[in-house]
């Protein structure tokens, strides 16, 4: 909710009844949307295929967490601008001895809000969530930004969370590039298939050659050649490569340089393996 305006009690118990900083799924919505505030500074609207809604990313570390958390594997949702019960940061706040925020001009206790909470599935099918907050590295230095990530931290070992803090140092912008060239091959919304067989036909006899070959020659070219001997128009070759990359085919190295100069058969599988058991 803005900020600035004279919020009464009775505003915030009409957004939490109507599911705002709750819900799951395509159903969640957030507390706050970045059109909440006039200056949106670095804010981004991103649909997700994934989790089927647009999500509302207050940064570019936002965004660099959320891009991060859609590519994994076990991946189920992300919930940005996560509202906690007031009632659970009052009684924390009291704890720790530390002032609750409370809207400007009014003595109504402040809704926090988890940046993003983080859902995935484990290996035998259980969701489990994790919070994370995103800040910049200089505001962890601030006094009663620390306070009030103490509240979010006992919030979160109340509910069986982990909670991680990220700032603009934690991610690699080599990877962020890397994902962002991935997740622009998946399919669109309402997206009409300019080639045949582009999603499902395309991507399944790239698969087969690759294995077959292991071409160590770059992404690029090897798509270049696949075009031309497949008939195709130049650059339907890479968004089929994406489309491998996207859906988990394919392995790729996310921080070792761009993909499309990296070699083929190093976006095998078992030269991922060998990856981790080299690191």
């Amino acid at each position: 909710m803005p900020r600035r305006k004279k919020v009464q009690e009775r505003d915030i118990r009409q957004r939490i009844r109507a599911g705002f900083g709750s819900g799951e799924g395509p159903s969640y919505k957030p507390w706050e949307t970045v059109h909440t505030f006039s200056s949106q500074g670095n804010s981004h609207r991103i649909y997700s295929v994934k989790t089927g809604r647009v999500h509302n990313l207050f940064s570019n570390i936002e965004r660099a967490l959320f891009l991060k958390a859609e590519y994994g594997k076990n991946f189920v949702d992300f919930q940005e601008q996560r509202a906690m019960e007031r009632e659970h940061t009052l009684a924390f706040a009291k704890v720790l001895g530390i002032k609750h925020s409370v809207f400007i001009g009014t003595k109504v206790p402040f809704v926090m809000t988890l940046d993003s909470v983080v859902v995935r599935r484990d290996d035998q099918g259980n969701l489990y969530r994790e919070a994370f907050d995103a800040k910049d590295s200089t505001a962890l230095l601030e006094e009663r930004v620390l306070e009030k990530l103490s509240i979010h931290r006992l919030y979160c070992e109340h509910r069986g969370w982990k909670h991680s803090i990220v700032t603009d140092e934690t991610f690699d912008r080599q990877v962020i590039r890397n994902l962002e060239w991935i997740r622009a091959g998946a399919r669109k919304p309402l997206e009409v298939m300019s080639v045949h067989g582009i999603f499902d036909e395309l991507p399944a006899r790239m698969l087969v050659d690759i294995h077959a070959k292991q071409p160590r020659i770059q992404v690029k070219d090897y798509c270049a050649a696949f075009d031309v001997t497949h008939g195709l128009l130049p650059g339907t070759s890479l968004r089929v490569m994406q489309v491998l990359l996207w859906n988990h085919e394919l392995t790729p190295n996310l921080s070792g340089g761009p993909i499309h100069l990296a070699s083929v058969a190093s976006l095998l599988p078992e030269a991922a393996h060998y990856r981790l058991q080299a690191a």
